[in-house]
């Protein structure tokens, strides 16, 4: 394979673009260095990966990411001392989809996010303006390229006809290049008789030896055959049909390398991952599942692996096939979109706005019960089921469901569980497989799990219930916006301890009593406005703090560890993103996609009820005596000179936020993730360029369940500069 891209590479008297060799960049080099070539630019790669490279990736990465992405930064910084003229980064968003009936191809938030990131962690190292970072839909083709690439046209000389002779060109070399791996990879697998240990990888961990220190050798010499997968073909269009809702498209690739692995008794799969790996935290588990039984070997990679180490696991792992299952049934799993009458449905308490949810469903006839709070059990339970990978939510999530399943008077033949769903590219959108998987482990595959997809389908999943169900959940979730807004104001400056939480809880009871019936809740956020009004107050000035980050942590006391109290606690306002706002913005991305796609009919629909979304959340909150939020294209415009809003998800509008906040008073923001959340980490990461730019403190928190002394330290000591 690195011989034939070798030979793609010629002489070309033209500017300088250099790429960097890594991440997604490795898979497309077949199309980038023709396509450039053919362009008038002569390309330039940076090197092999080595220690030194990796060692200066480490000191610039700036976050707890992966592994190849903290590799990557160490090629970019090799392209640099290389000086070329221009360096290509580009942010690939997905890639052709290998069935219609697949959501999405998806690239990871890492690669999409690499050009920003780039920016903020590079920062007065490289002149901006050498920098080509087009957006790129691949799903497209020469539409998805041409259009991220029209903004660079006069800084690179090049015409929209030069980009289409050039598309043709790469895209057929691409293409081309596909084919022959699977061609080579027939003819070595035709000749041999060893063990096949398919190296189930991407391509930046598989091709590159000193990343996977050197496993194909080590296979070889214990007389094996290593090949990677690329190498075979795939069926990805007969992933079996539980499995197509896999949003991302190596995540596609490398569950359909298991089913081969599974159904050929000479083929054993060996899964290279990473530690901090956002997709592996699930993809591991479903590589399982799809196994069936059948031997497999999962090698995690970062800065920190050993040789001798890896070495001891291959022969340990060739010592566990002789005599074990040689071929494997692969795993199904039943999915559930539309909510049904007929069960109880359990709701996880993300928030208080849960019991909206569960009154507006039991306003249309559905049973509907918000769990308990979660607590050290939920995840104590949950580390039976899970490997602790998975970002927190989804392990908490579990938990509660657990803790549900053990109370006396839970039926699992009138019982179902809630679970939204998403098409990525985070993973949100994987969080109900794994409760289907758990739940299934211990024996309920007749328990559904319903799981409306926040994405595209979100409000036609949620026809079944009526548009009076949109309106009456909506009105509460706005209402329930406004109380917490009321209450923050006044919590840190009550004259009467417990003034505010008091009075919060009992217009909570009466909004929720108020959705359950169908009745107006109008009135009664009206009158709420007076009476926080009336809480006496210590006359006092505070500052205030922006909390922003992963939606369910910053909403969650339980998973981030009561933050909110400890904050108020120590005399600050706190300020928070509304609920409301990531329904605004599901709104922004349902009628881009829709537009983008043809869909107009479904596009004018969303656009109506935004509209009318909008004009109700307005009249709650100038009821209740507050200014409304912005709209959600203000807080995009306000993130987009650090992030393009193409990355869909809660990384552009926590950006945004941010900086709404800094505009409306705040001395500090406080971005909360899970553990290895990848859009969290590229928060944290840009906001390095906000804090300069604004000149305020920011601190970002990583929860993972557990209590960390040093993040108590650092939480005090941002609250002692506040204060000062």
């Amino acid at each position: 394979r690195e011989e034939k891209i070798t030979s793609l590479f010629r002489d070309v008297d033209g500017k300088r673009i250099g790429i960097p060799n890594g991440l997604e960049l490795v898979e497309l080099l077949p199309f980038w260095v023709p396509f450039f070539q053919e362009l008038g630019f002569n390309v330039v790669l940076s090197g092999r990966t080595n220690r030194q490279l990796i060692e200066r990736g480490l000191e610039i990465a700036g976050a707890d990411t992966c592994f190849p992405l903290k590799v990557i930064y160490g090629h970019i910084a090799e392209l640099i001392d290389l000086n070329p003229d221009y360096i290509f980064i580009p942010s690939v968003i997905t890639f052709p989809k290998g069935h219609p009936d697949f959501e999405r191809s998806f690239f990871c938030p890492y690669s999409q996010t690499l050009p920003y990131t780039t920016k903020a962690n590079f920062k007065g190292r490289i002149d901006p303006d050498r920098i080509i970072a087009p957006e790129i839909y691949f799903e497209d083709g020469l539409k998805g390229l041409t259009k991220g690439l029209r903004p660079y046209l006069n800084r690179l000389q090049i015409k929209v006809d030069d980009i289409k002779r050039a598309f043709h060109q790469a895209w057929s070399t691409y293409t081309d290049f596909k084919r022959w791996m699977v061609k080579r990879g027939e003819e070595v697998l035709s000749r041999t008789s060893v063990p096949v240990m398919v190296v189930v990888s991407r391509p930046y961990n598989g091709y590159d030896l000193e990343v996977n220190l050197n496993i194909p050798k080590k296979f070889l010499e214990l007389n094996c055959l290593p090949v990677p997968l690329d190498f075979l073909p795939l069926p990805v269009e007969h992933l079996i049909d539980d499995w197509r809702s896999m949003y991302w498209y190596y995540g596609q690739k490398l569950l359909a390398a298991a089913q081969i692995i599974a159904k050929n008794e000479n083929y054993y799969g060996v899964y290279l991952s990473n530690f901090a790996c956002g997709p592996d935290s699930f993809l591991t588990r479903y590589f399982q599942e799809l196994m069936g039984g059948k031997a497999h070997l999962i090698l995690e990679l970062d800065e920190h692996s050993g040789d001798a180490g890896m070495t001891t696991r291959c022969e340990a792992f060739l010592d566990s096939i002789r005599g074990s299952v040689k071929k494997g049934v692969c795993r199904r799993l039943d999915e559930a979109n539309l909510i049904r009458k007929g069960r109880v449905i359990y709701i996880p308490q993300m928030c208080d706005h849960a019991h909206i949810l569960a009154a507006a469903l039991r306003n249309r006839g559905v049973d509907a019960v918000v769990m308990e709070r979660s607590n050290d059990e939920s995840l104590e339970l949950a580390r039976h089921f899970t490997s602790g990978k998975e970002c927190l939510p989804a392990q908490v999530t579990v938990g509660d469901m657990l803790r549900t399943i053990k109370r006396n008077d839970f039926d699992p033949k009138q019982a179902a569980f809630f679970m939204a769903s998403g098409t990525g590219p985070c993973r949100f959108g994987q969080y109900y497989k794994l409760h289907r998987i758990v739940l299934d482990r211990l024996g309920y595959r007749d328990i559904p799990i319903y799981s409306p997809n926040q994405g595209r389908s979100l409000y036609d999943d949620l026809k079944g219930l009526g548009r009076r169900f949109i309106k009456v959940c909506w009105e509460g979730i706005i209402a329930v916006d406004v109380l917490m807004a009321l209450r923050f104001r006044r919590k840190p400056i009550e004259r009467i301890p417990n003034s505010a939480d008091s009075l919060y809880q009992r217009y909570l009871n009466r909004i929720i009593h108020a959705v359950e019936k169908g009745d107006s809740i109008y009135d009664i956020i009206k009158s709420a406005g007076k009476d926080f009004a009336l809480i006496e107050t210590v006359g006092r000035k505070i500052p205030k703090v922006g909390i922003v980050g992963e939606i369910f942590v910053r909403s969650h006391s339980f998973s981030n560890q009561d933050l909110i109290t400890r904050i108020e606690n120590e005399g600050i306002e706190v300020l928070l993103p509304p609920i409301g706002e990531w329904f605004f913005y599901l709104n922004f991305t349902r009628k881009r996609n829709c537009w983008w796609r043809g869909e107009y009919r479904r596009f004018f629909e969303t656009d109506l009820l935004d509209r009318a979304m909008r004009w109700i959340a307005n009249r709650i909150y100038n009821l209740a005596g507050l200014e409304p939020e912005p709209k959600i294209d203000e807080i995009l415009d306000l993130a987009r000179p650090y992030l393009h809003d193409t990355f869909e998800g809660e990384a552009i509008t926590s950006i945004g936020k941010a900086i709404d906040f800094i505009k409306h008073g705040a001395l500090g923001i406080i971005n909360v993730m899970p553990f290895t959340c990848m859009p969290g980490n590229v928060v944290s990461i840009l906001l390095k360029r906000v804090k300069d730019d604004f000149n305020v403190p920011i601190l970002s928190i990583a929860y993972d369940g557990l209590h960390h002394p040093t993040d108590r330290i650092r939480f005090q000591a941002f609250i002692t500069n506040l204060q000062q």
